[in-house]
C-alpha cells in the first residue's frame, strides 16, 4: 500500500531546520509539495531563501519520492478560500488531498500533512487523514533516528510553537501505536 503525504510549510520547514527531509521516506512512499506552500517556503521573508530553493531543486532531483503537486480542483480551491482562518497552502494541501484521494480511490493511503489545529480539523471534517510533523518526529525517534524531546525544542528555539501537553500527548500516541504493533502511520 503506496502511503502518501502532501505537505504544508510549517511541516516542510521544520523538517528543513532539523535536516530530516530525506528521512521522510521511511515513512511516507512519496511526499508532495503544493504550488502556495512552495512559495510561502521560499518567501523573501526568510533569511536564507536561497539556500532554501536550493534546497527545494536538490530534493526534487535526489528523491524520487519527493514531488511538487499542482493537482487540484479549482472549484474546491475558491471554496476553501472563502474561509480565512486558513493560509493558502493549507488551502491546497487539503484541495490536492482530495483530489489526489479522489482520483485514486485511496482516501485511505493519503494524509494532509498540516500543523495548525483548524486546518486539520477542516480537512478531517472533508473525510481526509491527516498528520503532523510532531507524529512524524515521534515516529524518527522510535526508528531511532532522532531523539524526539531535543528536536522538538530545536523548533521551538527556531520559534515554533508547540504546547508541551500536545508535544507529550503526540509522543505517548505514537509510542502505545508501536507498543500495539499498529501500523505506523
Amino acid at each position: 500500500m503506496t502511503k502518501r503525504l502532501i505537505i504544508d510549510n510549517s511541516f516542510l520547514d521544520s523538517l528543513y531546520i532539523l535536516g530530516l527531509v530525506d528521512k521522510l521516506s521511511l515513512v511516507f512512499n512519496e511526499v508532495y509539495v503544493p504550488t502556495e506552500v512552495e512559495k510561502e517556503f521560499l518567501s523573501n521573508s526568510n533569511k536564507d531563501s536561497n539556500d532554501r530553493l536550493y534546497f527545494l531543486l536538490k530534493s526534487y532531483s535526489l528523491y524520487n519520492w519527493f514531488f511538487k503537486c499542482n493537482t487540484f480542483n479549482e472549484f474546491e480551491i475558491r471554496l476553501l478560500s472563502m474561509d480565512k482562518k486558513m493560509h493558502k497552502g493549507e488551502i491546497e494541501v487539503i484541495a490536492q488531498t482530495k483530489k489526489l484521494a479522489i482520483d485514486s480511490f485511496e482516501y485511505e493511503t493519503l494524509y494532509s500533512g498540516i500543523d495548525e489545529s483548524y486546518g486539520r480539523k477542516i480537512a478531517r471534517t472533508l473525510q481526509l487523514q491527516t498528520t503532523g510533523v510532531l507524529k512524524t518526529l515521534a515516529k524518527f525517534h522510535f526508528l531511532e533516528i532522532i531523539d524526539y524531546y531535543e528536536s522538538v525544542n530545536i523548533l521551538i528555539s527556531k520559534g515554533k510553537r508547540f504546547s508541551k501537553s500536545i508535544v507529550d500527548d503526540v509522543f505517548k500516541v505514537v509510542q502505545l501505536e508501536k507498543t500495539k504493533g499498529m501500523d505506523f502511520i
